[in-house]
């Protein structure tokens, strides 16, 4: 008996087993329900027209630097030390754009020789220039043309030298004089006449050899190699500015040749202003570009809602200049649908 009693035994645990699989076994899929109507809703809405752009990153740090460097790199808050080398501008309206251009905050007195790293401007030091993988559409004459697609700075201010500089020869009708800082570089320039109005149609030479730390640079601006361009440009609702009629190119040796608009009080010649990406500014039609980095009316050709362009920035940090947080600078840019 002990035997058949383990055998009934056993054979229960079979039975139980394959129950048991039984119940953990996925059911048998059962066919859809049968569709036996339908019915729609429509959705609409109505976009407003809205001009609208967007700059991204909202802030840039290229953190600490020597004078006479120049760095494409910077971070921001929310980068956690991963390097960036543009920024982007993005059409976030509901309309096409065919003109953006930009403007900088600038120094209100001369900062150099005042020994106060607030009295400077970082947006003053910034150079840009069109991102190389832009395609040719986006600037009107091109990405490719080396005339808008240098690294050059958006609206550089420069004063009047603060200190005679004994080592230079000038012109003996000299109205003001001082340097073009850019980065490693610098360019001493003169305005030159008897007064700045445009009437008088003072003129302005800055030197072709830069001045660093190995080359005096030109530093005869009578005789020596000298660019020139006379001021006859005025405009008397942009705060008596006079302009040249045509631009300056400079070899500055931070990317290659720079085209710039030279503007100066019609006054006192003092400050002046280096300008390659302001619109604004009377003149600006002597520039290739007209002071845009885009400019494009044709239809297909605008900066559609939700394209956008990248540009490419520097920091160029002027020999002399005094070490400690240099005041905060703005980059604003402009759109314009006409």
């Amino acid at each position: 008996m002990k035997i058949w009693k383990d055998r009934i035994i056993v054979g229960l645990f079979v039975v139980l087993a394959v129950f048991a699989a039984g119940l953990g076994s996925p059911k048998m899929a059962t066919a859809a329900l049968d569709v036996n109507d339908t019915d729609t809703a429509s959705v609409e809405v109505t976009v407003s027209s809205l001009a609208m752009i967007d700059i991204s990153p909202n802030n840039m740090s290229f953190e600490t630097m020597n004078p006479g460097e120049t760095k494409s790199n910077y971070t921001n808050a929310e980068l956690s030390g991963v390097q960036k080398q543009g920024f982007q501008i993005e059409n976030v309206g509901s309309v096409n754009i065919t003109y953006i251009w930009l403007n900088v905050t600038q120094p209100t007195a001369n900062p150099f020789g005042t020994g106060d790293a607030s009295n400077y401007n970082a947006a003053n030091f910034v150079a840009i220039k069109i991102n190389d993988t832009l395609d040719t559409n986006a600037t009107g004459t091109g990405s490719n043309n080396p005339s808008n697609n240098e690294y050059s700075m958006i609206d550089r201010l420069e004063y009047n030298a603060s200190r005679e500089l004994v080592y230079l020869n000038l012109p003996p009708n000299k109205l003001s004089y001082g340097r073009l800082r850019a980065g490693m570089n610098e360019y001493f320039w003169s305005i030159n006449g008897s007064d700045c109005l445009s009437g008088s149609n003072p003129e302005f030479r800055i030197g072709t050899v830069p001045h660093n730390k190995t080359d005096t640079g030109t530093i005869d601006l009578v005789g020596g190699s000298f660019t020139s361009a006379v001021l006859s440009v005025e405009d008397a609702a942009y705060n008596g500015w006079i302009a040249t009629a045509t631009n300056i190119s400079v070899l500055t040796g931070n990317g290659g040749t720079e085209e710039y608009l030279i503007l100066a009080t019609n006054v006192t010649c003092n400050p002046i202003r280096f300008v390659k990406w302001n619109a604004d500014v009377p003149g600006a039609s002597a520039l290739s570009n007209n002071g845009y980095i885009y400019s494009n009316e044709s239809a297909g050709e605008a900066l559609t809602p939700a394209d956008s362009i990248a540009m490419d920035i520097q920091m160029r940090v002027p020999w002399g200049t005094i070490q400690g947080n240099i005041g905060v600078g703005t980059i604003t840019v402009f759109a314009n649908t006409v």
